[in-house]
């Protein structure tokens, strides 16, 4: 369980890391506007304060747009613009301040060029008497900027604390006794609990201290205030950073227990045990105990070495009593489950290893791809050609989403706005014939679903279901969630198909065999329910429906939706 924390909080750094470096890439870019912007470079006294406002917000909203709606950073706060020598405060969004002292503002206190903690400023500025009570903190970074006469100006971006803790926190299967990010001096960068910030270091020192002290290690075990406490680390040598997990050993025994592969030999074992106790007050039928004990070794080792025995070979029958017979041939019956167990599971593994190794292959370079798809808006926008911008912009978000760092599993809002930018790109490529309508249900948003839940339906309705169809197209989207169960339809008015296309269509998709399925028509959606069986049980499933010449409709019915989230499926 301590290997899957670990995996966990690796997870959960990329994610922090990925955002800031988003806020901080846009950071750049937005000095850069900036040192081109005569009025922010050529300093003018008799400029009246909101002139300067007006004429730098829109710089302004061109990248806390990008932030918000390219790069999804759910918990950027907005940019500060600070004239020191006018003592001018700008606020992206929101307004401007004058008067307003450098020591006033914790952010300067903040190492240009590096990410630190400060108090937001409406907490200083707008509420002064409360805001020193409050504990709301926003991750800043600096970028110096001088103007033609050598004047300072400060450029701030800034970021939710309580956003970052949230994706450091997320996915946990049990969920830390603490958990922060620390600088190398125990101070706390953000953490689980807020009022940590207003306590003594202690015992983040300590751990920081027992930390240092582990080269090359990201595991180990600290005593703090008599109990036991298991650590999980990583370092990020970017912001010279830890993000700690730490929790209680006693719970992380008390969650995890044995592994399964111990219970089922354990209880092979026992049951051994318990026959072989009973089986010695008899001389006769010894020779058949120690066979049955060999075979327990046999499958114990070659279960080991990823290898199952094809057969079980069972001793003559003797003249035993009918009773011992019974038992004797139950066992035998009992080891023969556990060896088809096991082949299943063989099997399964070497599924699992031929997808990973085929999404590997796969795998794109997000950051070039990021990178150029920027570019591409960045210019589209300049030359104010809005139908590149939004096509641009589309196929960035359905990038980000559709690599996402390599995550299978993302929520069911991630998956549907992955489909509504592929109709937005779609809808480029058909001068606008698609209409798009859905209705979600606020409480599947937050599913855990596989990232290519809908997509695929709606590749297939747009390239197949309205072949040959001229006048308009409309795909609709709807999930409704009723008691444990969520339905999820995705339904167009295309040309459908005939009842033998229907039938053969469904017995493909309910075929997981998965033999010569590569680039055989169905693949795709027969994926798409395995994926759905694989995670929610054999209870749920994607069936589709069809009428020639009225349209087709892909039913997806997810099943004990509170057990997959407790885990237990």
């Amino acid at each position: 369980m301590a290997e899957d924390i670990q995996h966990t909080l690796t997870e959960n750094m990329a994610s922090v890391e990925g955002k800031l470096d988003a806020v901080s890439d846009a950071g750049v870019s937005l000095k850069f506007a900036m040192e081109q912007n005569n009025v922010v470079m050529i300093p003018d006294l008799k400029c009246r304060d909101i002139d300067i406002y007006s004429l730098v917000q829109k710089t302004f909203s061109t990248y806390t747009s990008l932030l918000d709606e390219t790069y999804n950073v759910g918990g950027f706060s907005g940019f500060y613009l600070y004239y020191p020598y006018r003592q001018l405060l700008l606020v992206s969004d929101a307004t401007f301040f004058p008067n307003v002292l450098s020591n006033t503002m914790d952010c300067y206190q903040a190492e240009v060029g590096k990410w630190g903690i400060a108090t937001p400023y409406q907490n200083i500025i707008c509420n002064p008497t409360l805001g020193k009570y409050f504990n709301d903190y926003d991750l800043v970074r600096n970028y110096e900027i001088r103007d033609e006469e050598g004047n300072e100006l400060y450029l701030t971006a800034c970021v939710d604390e309580r956003y970052i803790n949230r994706l450091l926190s997320a996915n946990f299967q049990i969920q830390p006794t603490w958990l922060a990010i620390l600088d190398p001096y125990g101070n706390i960068v953000s953490t689980k609990e807020q009022q940590d910030f207003k306590k003594v270091k202690d015992p983040y020192t300590d751990i920081i201290n027992y930390i240092t002290s582990k080269e090359d290690e990201q595991i180990g075990e600290l005593k703090i205030d008599g109990r036991n406490y298991i650590l999980n680390w990583n370092y990020s040598a970017a912001n010279n950073w830890y993000y700690v997990s730490v929790t209680d050993a006693g719970k992380i025994l008390s969650e995890n227990g044995f592994p399964d592969e111990i219970k089922v030999f354990a209880f092979v074992f026992l049951t051994a045990v318990a026959f072989g106790a009973a089986w010695t007050v008899n001389a006769m039928i010894e020779k058949r105990n120690e066979r049955m004990l060999s075979v327990l070794h046999d499958i114990e080792k070659q279960v080991s070495e990823n290898k199952v025995p094809d057969v079980l070979q069972k001793p003559e029958q003797g003249r035993q009593a009918d009773e011992y017979m019974e038992v004797s041939d139950e066992f035998y019956r009992m080891t023969e489950r556990v060896c088809n167990i096991a082949r299943a599971a063989l099997k399964q593994k070497d599924k699992v290893t031929m997808t990973t190794i085929q999404m590997l292959q796969t795998e794109l370079d997000p950051h070039m791809l990021y990178n150029s798809l920027e570019s591409a808006y960045s210019i589209a926008k300049i030359n104010k050609q809005e139908e590149i911008a939004q096509l641009v912009m589309a196929l960035s978000k359905f990038f980000r989403i559709a690599v996402s760092g390599g995550k299978r599993i993302v929520t069911f809002r991630e998956a549907f706005e992955l489909s509504k930018q592929y109709i937005i790109v779609q809808n480029v490529r058909v001068n606008n014939k698609i209409t798009f309508v859905y209705d979600i249900d606020p409480e599947v948003e937050e599913l855990a679903v596989p990232k290519f839940l809908l997509q695929p339906l709606v590749e297939n309705a747009v390239i197949h279901g309205f072949r040959n169809k001229s006048d308009k197209w409309k795909i609709e989207i709807t999930a409704l969630k009723e008691k444990d169960c969520v339905q999820i339809t995705v339904k167009d008015d295309g040309i459908g198909m005939s009842e033998m296309e229907l039938e053969k269509l469904n017995e493909k998709i309910c075929d997981n065999t998965f033999e010569n399925s590569m680039g055989n028509k169905g693949y795709a959606l027969r994926n798409l329910n395995y994926q759905i069986q694989l995670q929610y049980g054999e209870r749920s499933e994607l069936t589709i429906r069809s009428t020639y010449g009225e349209g087709t409709t892909a039913v997806i019915r997810l099943e004990n939706i509170s057990e997959v989230e407790k885990g237990v499926v």
